[in-house]
C-alpha cells in the first residue's frame, strides 16, 4: 500500500492500483473563510479527480469541501459513515452526488483491495462534559495487502475506545491522529488577557500533544502520523493566529515523540509519499519555517476578503426580526435535547444585544446585560449575523473560523452550549433582502 499526503485530511491511499482519496480540502476560504493552507498549496482539485472513490469523514468544509468536490464526477463512489442526523449525506445529495456508500458503525465495506471499517464518535467529548455529545464526525480503518491505515481525523478516541481498536483489529501500520484543536478558543475570548490567550493555547496543545501520545501507546502503530487540523487563518482574523493554539506537523511528531519513545512519526509535506511495504519514502518534509509563515500570513493571506464582507449591512429591524425566528428554532432543538443550562445569551445587534436566557423560550433586545447570572455575550460581524439566521451561513463554521468574538463570566466551557447554537438558525426558501 502507498500512502501520498496532500493537505490537513487529505491523502491518497493506493493498492493493486485502486485509489481512494480521503477528505479533499485543497481550496483556501473554508469555514465563512477563514482557513487557509500553509505552505500554499501547488495541487489542484483538477489534479485529484482520476481516483477510484471518496472517503469523506464529516460535513465541515476542511473535511467535506464543496468548492474542492465541485471537481469530482458525481457518480463516483463516495465512503461515508450511515448514522444519523445524516446532515454529510444531506449535503452530499445535494451537490449531486449519486453513489454514496453507506457504513453502519463498526460495519465494514469492501472498495477494491481496500476493507473499510467506519466508526461512529468514539465518546461525546475527550476533555470536556457533554450530554448532547458529538453529532458528525467519524473515523475509518483501510485495510490492504496486509497493511492498515487508521484514519481518526477529527473523531480522536478516549483510552478505552483506543484499546477496544487494538483488540479487534491489532497494531495499525499508520495512526493518523490529530493534534490541533480547531475552535474559537482562546483567540477569540475577550475575558481573556493577550497573556491568557499565549498561555491557554500552550495548554491545549500539550494536553492534545499528551493524549495522542498515550493513543500510540495503546494502539502501537507502526508509524504514528499527527493528522488533521493543519491550517492557518487568513483575512482580517490573521492576528489570532499567534493564540490559536495549533502547531506545525513538525512540533507535533517531535512533541508527540519526547513523551512516547517508543513511537515512530511520520511527517510528510504535500505530495509526499511512503511505501509501506519497504518503508521507503520520497524526501523529507523541509523544517517549519515560523518568520516565513508570519510574512507569508501578513502580505498575503492578511489581504483575503469573506464572503459576507461583500453584502450590503443588513436593516437592524429585519435582522432582529430573524434573530427572534432563529431563537425559536434553537429553542425546538433544546427541548429535542432537553437541554437547558443556567445561561444568558447575549448577541450584539447594532450597539444593542438581542437577549434570551437557556432556560427560556423568549427574547428581548436591551441595551445592557441583564441580571447577575453566568453569561456569554457575543458579537460578530452582522452581514455574516444575517448569513447565519437565514441559513447561508452556519453559526459553528463561523465560529471555527474564528469570526465570532465571546465574553463569557464566568470563564466555564460549555461544550454544549456551542453545540447547540449550530441550530441557531431560521432558514428561508427564497432569503429576502435584509438591506434598506
Amino acid at each position: 500500500m502507498r500512502l501520498t499526503y496532500y493537505a490537513n485530511a487529505c491523502c491518497l491511499m493506493e493498492s493493486d492500483g485502486f485509489r481512494i482519496l480521503t477528505d479533499p480540502w485543497l481550496v483556501d476560504g473554508a469555514f465563512e473563510g477563514s482557513w487557509c493552507h500553509y505552505p500554499p498549496l501547488q495541487v489542484s482539485p483538477r489534479d485529484l479527480t482520476d481516483v477510484d472513490a471518496l472517503f469523506v469523514s464529516h460535513v465541515h468544509p476542511d473535511h467535506c469541501c464543496p468548492e474542492t468536490l465541485a471537481h469530482f464526477p458525481r457518480d463516483v463512489p463516495v465512503l461515508v459513515l450511515d448514522a444519523g442526523p445524516n446532515f454529510l449525506q444531506r449535503v452530499l445529495r445535494q451537490m449531486g452526488f449519486t453513489n454514496l456508500i453507506a457504513v453502519k458503525d463498526g460495519e465494514t465495506a469492501e472498495l477494491g483491495p481496500f476493507r473499510a471499517t467506519l466508526y461512529a464518535p468514539f465518546t461525546a467529548h475527550i476533555f470536556h462534559e457533554s450530554n448532547v455529545g458529538n453529532l458528525i464526525d467519524c473515523a475509518a480503518l483501510f485495510e490492504a495487502g496486509g497493511f492498515s491505515i487508521m484514519n481518526f481525523n477529527d473523531n480522536t478516541p478516549d483510552l478505552d475506545s483506543a484499546r477496544r481498536l487494538r483488540a479487534r483489529h491489532g497494531k495499525p501500520t499508520v495512526a493518523q491522529i490529530a493534534y490541533n484543536p480547531a475552535g474559537p478558543y482562546p483567540s477569540c475570548f475577550q475575558n481573556l488577557s493577550g497573556e491568557e490567550k499565549l498561555d491557554a493555547a500552550e495548554r491545549i496543545l500539550q494536553r492534545n500533544f499528551r493524549h495522542a501520545a498515550e493513543i500510540a501507546r495503546i494502539l502501537e502503530p507502526q508509524w504514528h502520523m499527527p493528522f488533521a487540523g493543519a491550517f492557518v487563518l487568513g483575512g482580517a482574523h490573521w492576528t489570532k493566529n499567534v493564540c490559536l493554539g495549533t502547531a506545525s506537523v513538525q512540533r507535533a511528531a517531535e512533541e508527540i515523540a519526547r513523551q512516547n519513545g517508543g513511537v515512530r512519526t511520520l511527517t510528510l509535506g504535500e505530495g509526499q509519499w511512503i511505501d509501506l511495504a519497504s518503508g521507503h519514502r520520497s524526501a523529507s518534509d523541509p523544517a517549519h519555517d515560523p518568520e516565513a509563515e508570519h510574512a507569508y500570513l501578513r502580505d498575503v493571506l492578511s489581504n483575503r476578503p469573506y464572503p459576507h464582507e461583500a453584502d450590503p449591512r443588513p436593516m437592524t429591524a429585519a435582522l432582529l426580526d430573524r434573530c427572534r425566528a432563529a431563537r425559536e428554532a434553537l429553542w425546538v432543538r433544546q427541548n429535542r435535547f432537553d437541554f437547558f443550562p443556567d445561561l444568558e445569551v447575549l448577541i450584539g445587534v447594532d450597539s444593542r444585544w438581542f437577549a434570551f436566557h437557556m432556560q427560556d423560550e423568549n427574547s428581548a433586545v436591551v441595551d445592557a446585560p441583564t441580571g447577575h447570572g453566568p453569561r456569554i455575550a457575543v458579537t460578530l460581524d452582522e452581514r455574516l449575523l444575517a448569513r447565519i439566521v437565514d441559513g447561508r451561513a452556519h453559526w459553528n463554521n463561523a465560529e471555527v473560523g474564528c469570526h465570532i468574538e465571546f465574553m463569557r463570566e464566568p470563564d466555564v466551557y460549555i461544550r454544549d452550549f456551542h453545540t447547540m447554537m449550530s441550530f441557531f438558525a431560521a432558514p428561508i426558501a427564497k432569503p429576502r433582502t435584509l438591506v434598506a
